[in-house]
């Protein structure tokens, strides 16, 4: 070596021909710098670890970031193109989840190549997906009633593998409101399923269909928001009566609702006393009731099965029997059977004890409904008389008197 650089020293050697010159600021003294920063939120997302592999030139590195280690810096050796240094990276990054079943969800996602020509790669995992949070809470609910709500959830979108299902239990002592994470990949499909049963105190449960919504919270209310409330008044003479027992009942046999409670009243206990039940058939209003009365001579009355579509129930120590006789149009097509109107009259007559009580409904169409209300006494007669008459379009017909006891009278329309 020291004879070449003797004769690069002889006179009239050009040294351009042998040596280039370079400063300490020339590009190929830079080095490309890139800093890897994790913007994940580990805890919420259930991210186990991020793999993000860059590639500049044909040199490869690789970081792996997770909630203790967020922020890496890497440097190459620059590539010069034309006397510049290339800035071009690329980069690609894999999401590894924990806690998650595989039969639902990816376990891991992969990101597409990313070209980077800046100083900092951010990495935004939710860029692959999102999660959405869906809120259930309960409002105003009826506890006494429903100890616990169940609620189901699912969610599919099976061209990225996700089939999601859930399950949360809220209740009064424990959880009042929860939150799923539904997790999307395809932001226009959002729709999800949920189904909703309630256990009731009483072990007859309510159990809701399958239903979809898009609506990114869940308010569970009363399956059965329509009240039917009776107050129960008491009117004696407290000199006369000890007290007095109300026995107040509703009953929808199609829907297997039976309530019952019953109230006693006396000179020191008089406040008004409330009977609400929750309807699954709103038309459905009859409340039924008896009382037994006992004096303080040691006699006693009944008042006997009555029934009311009354919101106040005023109890009397003479009060009579009441009764409640729904009436409706048999089924089909009044305009078909060429029937304008049907005509119903209903009448109870209890001579012997001055009862007697009459009215008249028109039936335009197989809809409508109606009721007769009569007093009764429990040694009179409790058979009202119901008089049908149809009104037809070129006719006019009458049926023979009926008679009937039974609490509902349905007309037939031929």
């Amino acid at each position: 070596m020291s004879g070449l650089f003797k004769s690069l020293r002889e006179p009239g050697i050009d040294l351009s021909r042998f040596v280039l010159s370079v400063d300490l600021i020339d590009p190929w003294f830079e080095l490309r710098k890139i800093q890897v920063i994790s913007r994940a939120d580990y805890q919420e997302d259930d991210i186990a670890s991020i793999h993000v592999t860059l590639e500049y030139g044909n040199q490869v590195k690789s970081v792996l970031l997770d909630s203790s280690a967020s922020t890496f810096n890497l440097e190459w050796n620059s590539i010069l193109d034309n006397g510049e240094v290339r800035r071009q990276a690329v980069y690609r990054y894999k999401v590894l989840f924990r806690h998650v079943d595989g039969t639902e969800r990816p376990l891991s996602l992969q990101s597409p190549d990313i070209i980077e020509r800046g100083d900092v790669v951010e990495i935004l995992p939710r860029e692959l997906y999102s999660i959405v949070p869906v809120p259930i809470q309960a409002l105003n609910f009826p506890w006494e009633r429903y100890s616990h709500v169940e609620v189901r959830t699912q969610y599919e979108d099976p061209e990225h593998r996700i089939s999601q299902a859930d399950s949360f239990v809220l209740s009064k002592e424990t959880v009042t409101e929860a939150s799923w994470k539904m997790f999307v990949m395809d932001s226009g499909k959002t729709r999800f399923r949920y189904k909703i049963i309630y256990r009731a105190v009483d072990f007859r449960d309510v159990e809701l269909p399958w239903m979809e919504t898009d609506e990114e919270r869940l308010t569970i209310r009363d399956p059965f928001p329509t009240k039917r409330t009776l107050e129960i008044v008491p009117l004696f003479d407290w000199t006369k009566v000890d007290r007095a027992f109300v026995d107040v009942s509703y009953e929808d046999p199609n829907n297997g609702v039976l309530e019952e409670q019953s109230f006693e009243f006396n000179d020191k206990s008089v406040a008004t006393g409330r009977f609400v039940v929750a309807l699954q058939d709103a038309n459905r209003r009859q409340v039924g009731f008896k009382a037994t009365i006992i004096r303080k001579d040691g006699t006693l009355s009944e008042v006997p099965q009555s029934y009311t579509l009354e919101r106040r129930l005023t109890v009397r120590e003479d009060m009579n029997g009441h009764k409640v006789v729904a009436i409706r149009p048999g089924d089909g097509d009044f305009a078909e059977l060429k029937l304008r109107e049907i005509i119903v009259k209903l009448r109870y007559d209890d001579p012997e004890r001055g009862l007697s009580f009459a009215d008249e409904f028109a039936f335009k169409s197989a809809a409508d409904r109606a009721s007769f209300e009569y007093d009764y006494t429990a040694e009179g007669l409790r058979l009202p008389n119901p008089d049908r008459s149809p009104l037809y379009e070129r006719l006019e017909q009458y049926d023979r008197l009926k008679t009937s006891d039974e609490p509902d009278v349905v007309v037939p329309l031929n």
